[in-house]
């Protein structure tokens, strides 16, 4: 996973595969932990070939819904996502990647265009890794996903012209954006135990 850099702080892109376990043996819905496992062991795929597969009725819903998981994946861990042009996060990226750094997704709710229907994307190998080790997939599927991502992943590298451990550190944010993405994480955490302590008093 690459580590983005700003000043007097290191965020990570992607988080261990026990950092993924931990949390999808939580607060995960049935739905996402279909959405998370379809996507896995499908290998790349698009929006518009999830939705059905896990019974959503269009594409939009399926991007919406990992936008709101992207982002509870990375405040609780304290990642980094991709950044657009615009400075608005992907918060999908901290659970998938796609093969041109480049075509990155324009929104992450349901008032996309439908040329997102066609965007292609697949699980870092960690996630499927933390699925695994959150008992959601099964030894075979483990191999059988990794194998896809693997491939997918290795493809990638070579279209976008650089080697496969280059391509996590390839978009680093900069220094101001990494410290603001910093404090807003640190924020939803502190108030994410204050919740939590809160409910337990």
């Amino acid at each position: 996973a690459g580590a983005v850099s700003g000043p007097g702080v290191i965020l990570r892109r992607t988080a261990s595969a026990e950092g993924y376990a931990s949390f999808l043996s939580g607060a995960v819905s049935e739905p996402e932990l279909g959405l998370l496992k379809t996507h896995a062991l499908g290998g790349e795929m698009s929006m518009d070939e999830l939705a059905p597969a896990i019974g959503y009725s269009g594409f939009r819903p399926v991007n919406a819904a990992y936008g709101k998981l992207g982002r509870r994946v990375a405040e609780t861990l304290g990642l980094a996502p991709q950044m657009r042009a615009n400075g608005t996060p992907i918060w999908f990226s901290v659970l998938a990647a796609w093969r041109d750094p480049r075509n990155t997704p324009e929104r992450d709710d349901d008032t996309v265009s439908p040329q997102s229907a066609s965007f292609r994307s697949y699980l870092h190998a960690e996630v499927i890794r933390g699925l695994h080790l959150a008992r959601h997939l099964s030894d075979a599927e483990l191999r059988d996903a990794l194998q896809k991502c693997a491939a997918v992943a290795d493809e990638a590298s070579h279209v976008a012209g650089r080697m496969p451990e280059q391509d996590e550190a390839a978009d680093p944010l900069d220094p101001q954006a990494a410290l603001e993405h910093a404090i807003a994480v640190m924020i939803a955490m502190t108030r994410r135990t204050a919740a939590q302590s809160n409910g337990q008093s």
